[in-house]
């Protein structure tokens, strides 16, 4: 029976042998879902362990990686329709 050791900043969270991490190896985790799980991590250690024993923790930082590009993309959008930014004028400003 092996211990798994998670490691962070000098603090361990061990888990059981009973406890297998079956997280998703697919998902390759970016910048913003790092910034996320050091996040949980930090002030909500809880809900970070409940993720991460489940194995729901990368597809939980990808959900919240989606929704702050939408809310960027969105946000950029608001922008250029309020100060009146069209094709032609970014087109003409191209070199500034």
């Amino acid at each position: 029976m092996k211990t798994t050791v998670f490691c962070t900043r000098g603090k361990a969270i061990i888990f059981p042998p009973c406890l297998l991490l079956s997280e998703d190896k697919n998902k390759s985790i970016g910048v913003r879902e790092q910034r996320q799980a050091r996040y949980l991590l930090q002030y909500h250690k809880t809900l970070y362990v409940k993720l991460l024993t489940s194995g729901k923790l990368n597809s939980y930082l990808s959900d919240i990686d989606k929704q702050a590009e939408h809310l960027f993309y969105r946000l950029v959008k608001q922008i250029a329709e309020s100060e009146a930014v069209t094709k032609q004028l970014k087109a003409y400003n191209e070199t500034e």
